[in-house]
């Protein structure tokens, strides 16, 4: 499957997708891709607020991977059923108080990559990742 969605204009919404690096070494995709059932079970927590396109993006890969960058799965991975869950638990045990992000990878194992919805209503990824998500989305 491939990683789009299409907007009430007709046009394409990415997130990022493989054959954008068809020979850069530093973009790790784990193609395949969760059901729609595994996707409705295990991204049932996430704020409505998250874009579309980044649910959609796992029914075409498992994961992705750039220089120390990591986008936590919905589903398992490591001693987790759920590793986006575990890892927005984690997030929200230290950051309780900041309903506005949403935890969706590491970098480097040490430092968290979040979606920030912001007061205009358009999400922004932080810290700017270009193509992983750095685009803005309006909600």
């Amino acid at each position: 499957m491939a990683s789009k969605l299409v907007d009430e204009k007709g046009e394409t919404l990415q997130m990022v997708n493989h054959k954008d690096y068809p020979d850069d070494l530093r973009h790790k995709f784990i193609q395949g891709g969760y059901s729609e059932e595994h996707l409705d079970e295990y991204l049932g927590f996430v704020p409505d607020w998250v874009p579309a396109e980044y649910r959609h993006f796992f029914s075409g890969y498992y994961g992705y991977r750039i220089n120390g960058i990591e986008l936590a799965t919905p589903g398992p991975a490591y001693n987790q059923d759920n590793e986006l869950k575990a890892l927005n638990e984690d997030f929200r045990s230290l950051y309780n108080q900041v309903d506005e992000f949403f935890a969706i990878g590491y970098i480097d194992g040490h430092s968290w990559v979040v979606y920030k919805k912001t007061d205009d209503g358009s999400i922004e990824a932080l810290p700017d990742l270009g193509c992983v998500a750095g685009m803005r989305y309006q909600v």
